[in-house]
């Protein structure tokens, strides 16, 4: 099985659909308005970088998007949700973590990890998509995603 720019693509945007609704529900579950700040500001992070990824579309022609193994029944898309659902920040569980974290310093550690776990994520299915088929946007998703990781460990050293 192959993955193309485009599924990848929508991947990546329902990982920072997930990323953004769990640092919501972190900065719900603080009460230090300085911890409650950072996370929602990482929340809006994830809501720009799903606009970062969207914009990739841009990179291709209708035509090209079109010629890409397009799944006209949408298995595949059904597929790639479920794998974005539960590979990384899995709702379900991050929800039920969040509920046994007790410091704000588990809350990053437990952020930090998810944001690896995406990295890792990105970098396998990278070794997967064809240059011809947009290797280079899976590049540069990965690099969105390790800016987050610094975002958090710059964050978490100065709180």
């Amino acid at each position: 099985m192959k993955y193309n720019a485009y599924e990848i693509i929508e991947m990546a945007k329902k990982i920072e659909d997930n990323g953004s609704a769990f640092y919501r529900m972190a900065a719900e579950k603080t009460t230090e308005s300085k911890a409650k700040t950072l996370f929602e500001d990482l929340a809006k992070m994830e809501d720009v970088h799903k606009m970062v990824f969207e914009d990739f579309k841009s990179y291709f022609s209708d035509e090209e998007w079109t010629n890409m193994n397009f799944d006209s029944d949408n298995q595949m898309f059904t597929y790639l949700k479920e794998m974005a659902d539960t590979v990384v920040f899995n709702l379900k569980n991050a929800e039920r973590d969040l509920n046994e974290i007790n410091t704000i310093d588990d809350i990053f550690r437990y952020a930090i990890e998810k944001e690896k776990e995406s990295v890792l994520f990105y970098l396998g299915i990278k070794e997967i998509v064809p240059e011809k088929l947009g290797k280079d946007k899976v590049a540069d998703i990965i690099s969105e995603e390790m800016k987050h990781i610094a975002v958090l460990s710059d964050a978490w050293k100065n709180y």
